[in-house]
């Protein structure tokens, strides 16, 4: 691919990036004004949401296609990109924004920083596919601050862990594509990599969705697909390891699997004991705000202050 294409791609990903980034936060507005009752509107709904799905999904497979080929400079604006909506999306959750705009206006713009803040993670990461590997370091950080800080009843904390959950399938997906194409890698330890990344994309899914749900505490019938997957993925792991030659692996391919296989294995370990070792009332108040918190709020009737005296 010449540097002609590249450049031309390039335009064609950041024009797509820029027309999902521009409708997202209309979806927050069309649907606080559709009528669910009406078919007409939940249809032209459906037809929005989908026009901007595929854009987003265009974007990221144009940027994916040639991602190889960029260079630091091109890659770069992707991370300002993510460090500004980052910043941008942390002033506007800290300050009263609520008091001085509407509801719909307020949440048109929390959920405008907040897509492209996701989109820019999504794009700095395949940029940099080939760093992974420590890049889930980061995640994983990000997975455990955001459980600590959901036990102590703090709302970001489910931001937190389910987008951590999901950029973690998503690298973990494409990096299961990237070892299982050929290259000059030593074949078991390329398919190892390949094989368990699917296994990890997979669980990180289950737990996406698990903790996203809006009773993610009663999900048990996700936490049991895991289990076995899990309990599957370690049994296999057992018995191919001896016949990859692991001891002829490169210290740097070593370091891979620990932070790709092991760390996710063990993480999961720790996630799936505690869900059928702890009593349930234990468990929701460590993993689930909605049992954290020590004041209840019922069918989302929060306090409000009245002006009226």
């Amino acid at each position: 691919m010449n540097t002609v294409n590249v450049k031309k791609l390039l335009r064609i990903t950041w024009l797509f990036a820029i027309l999902t980034m521009v409708t997202l936060p209309f979806v927050v507005v069309l649907t606080e004004s559709i009528s669910p009752e009406n078919f007409v509107h939940v249809m032209l709904l459906g037809f929005y949401g989908m026009v901007v799905g595929i854009f987003g999904i265009l974007s990221v497979g144009f940027l994916n296609g040639i991602r190889s080929k960029l260079s630091p400079e091109q890659k770069k604006p992707f991370l300002i990109l993510l460090v500004v909506s980052g910043l941008l999306l942390l002033i506007a959750s800290i300050l009263p924004l609520d008091k001085y705009l509407t509801f719909v206006y307020y949440d048109t713009i929390l959920a405008g920083l907040g897509g492209v803040f996701v989109l820019s993670s999504i794009y700095s990461i395949t940029c940099y596919l080939n760093l992974f590997d420590n890049i889930f370091l980061g995640l994983f950080t990000g997975i455990v601050l955001g459980l600590v800080l959901n036990r102590f009843g703090i709302e970001e904390a489910g931001f937190i862990v389910g987008f951590c959950f999901f950029l973690s399938f998503y690298g973990f997906f494409f990096l299961g594509i990237m070892h299982s194409k050929k290259s000059k890698e030593n074949r078991s330890f390329r398919r190892l990599i390949s094989a368990f990344c699917y296994v990890n994309c997979f669980i990180f899914l289950l737990l996406f969705f698990k903790f996203s749900s809006e009773q993610p505490a009663f999900t048990r019938s996700l936490d049991a697909i895991g289990v076995i997957l899990f309990l599957l993925a370690s049994i296999a792991l057992f018995i191919s390891l001896p016949f990859s030659n692991f001891v002829e692996w490169l210290k740097s391919q070593r370091k891979t699997f620990y932070k790709v296989i092991l760390l996710p294995l063990l993480f999961f370990l720790v996630i799936f004991s505690l869900t059928f070792l702890l009593p349930d009332s234990t468990y929701r108040k460590i993993f689930f705000i909605e049992f954290s918190t020590t004041e209840k709020v019922h069918f989302g009737m929060d306090d409000y202050e009245s002006d009226i005296d």
